[in-house]
């Protein structure tokens, strides 16, 4: 929009002319007088009283001189004062309605003033209306032109704003009690209570399902806030009383679309950091159990495996490199057995019932898994290596690094077992 607007209209009528200059010489007392007809019917949204008689003195002034063709209408003050009501939460629709009001009252004046003076007929002020309508859409069109680009700020700033404090609050980078207390009420929410973090990995296509999550968890009673990250969506969710975290996993199990972890319950926000990466190790668990979220303390030793991954991946090479030089299809089927037989804990009749093959033969493949990897099933040592490897395998399934298979078949061989 132009900052100015000129009327193509012809010559200001002679007489509506010297009304209009009449009132611009006592137009002060008219732009107050029309500051407390606004503030009157303002309600709870009121403007302090300095700047209302301010600014219905400038607006009055510039649309008087404009109804006399002394000047252009000046736009910017319109979108000036649509900026500034913004700024103090002003909502639009009183912004709107003060320009109405504050054009009728004009209308009303020069009625008032034509009556009194006979300088205007009504042919004179049938034009004045035309004039005075146009310009009240030019200026609550730039009025909301203003208001609604320093919303869109503040928004914006709001949610940087936002975005900075929860990522302190996320990692602890130059978290200290001042802006420990200033992330607290943005967020709204106390610093001591019941909390626990979610981080659920961003879906490969579409956006992220924040708002459902959110929404699922709001109508279940619980308060949550979320931060978007490179590779996953973060929330802290804020619980009712410590015993509820079986119930959260329950409903965030419906609610989000890809893996996610779930951290202990924790009772201090400044703590968070700590127990957004327990989350996110439970994450990258990928599904202990079967299921979309892991809870962090239920899944502990596939957590293990994924919170330092190169050392699970190193393990996964060194246990099942071996087992590559078997044909493709026979490796599957002997991790599988052993995965089943974890599950089912060691018990060789359960494997075989949700294998649907005879005991002997799941007592057949953890022999050729005891021979290939060294490993043997029925000791313990060698069965947390046995489960450590195989959770850092199904996290990365070419977990089997070919720089290390070599080593891994020498040691294999070494060890004669």
């Amino acid at each position: 929009m132009a900052d100015t607007f000129a009327s193509d209209d012809a010559a200001v009528d002679d007489g509506l002319a010297k009304i209009v200059t009449g009132m611009l010489e006592r137009v002060d007392d008219l732009g107050d007088s029309l500051a407390e007809l606004i503030d009157s019917a303002a309600g709870e949204h009121r403007l302090p009283l300095e700047d209302l008689h301010a600014s219905c003195r400038a607006e009055l002034r510039n649309v008087l001189r404009a109804l006399a063709g002394e000047a252009p209408l000046y736009t910017t003050i319109g979108a000036s004062t649509g900026r500034r009501l913004a700024q103090k939460d002003m909502p639009e629709a009183v912004v709107v309605t003060g320009y109405r009001m504050g054009f009728r009252h004009i209308w009303e004046l020069l009625i008032a003033e034509a009556e009194a003076t006979g300088l205007v007929d009504d042919k004179g002020l049938v034009a004045a209306a035309s004039s005075i309508w146009r310009f009240q859409d030019i200026m609550i069109e730039s009025a909301v032109s203003g208001y609604r680009a320093a919303a869109t700020a503040r928004i914006r700033t709001a949610a940087q704003e936002h975005s900075a404090l929860l990522d302190a609050l996320l990692t602890n980078r130059s978290l200290d009690l001042g802006m420990l207390q200033a992330t607290l009420d943005v967020l709204r929410m106390p610093r001591y209570g019941w909390f626990a973090v979610l981080v659920a990995e961003l879906p490969s296509a579409g956006p992220p399902a924040l708002a459902r999550t959110e929404e699922a968890l709001r109508r279940s009673g619980f308060h949550s806030v979320w931060h978007l990250q490179a590779d996953a969506q973060v929330g802290i969710i804020q619980l009712g009383r410590p015993g509820q975290l079986e119930e959260l996993a329950e409903l965030l199990e419906g609610a989000v679309t890809r893996r996610a972890g779930l951290s202990p319950v924790y009772e201090d926000l400044y703590l968070t950091g700590a127990h957004r990466w327990c989350a996110r190790a439970a994450m990258q668990s990928r599904g202990a159990g079967g299921r979309s979220v892991t809870v962090f303390d239920d899944h502990l030793v596939a957590v293990a495996a994924a919170a330092v991954p190169e050392i699970g991946q190193r393990l996964a090479g060194h246990v099942f490199g071996p087992l590559d030089e078997l044909p493709q299809a026979e490796r599957k089927v002997l991790i599988d057995a052993l995965e089943t037989w974890i599950d089912c804990g060691g018990s060789v009749e359960e494997t075989a019932k949700r294998m649907y093959c005879h005991p002997n033969t799941v007592r057949l493949r953890l022999r050729r898994i005891r021979k290939h990897t060294g490993r043997s099933p029925a000791d313990p040592k060698d069965v947390a290596e046995l489960c450590l490897a195989l959770y850092a395998l199904r996290q990365k399934p070419a977990a089997a690094d070919p720089a290390h298979r070599g080593t891994a078949l020498a040691a294999s061989r070494q060890r004669g077992r």
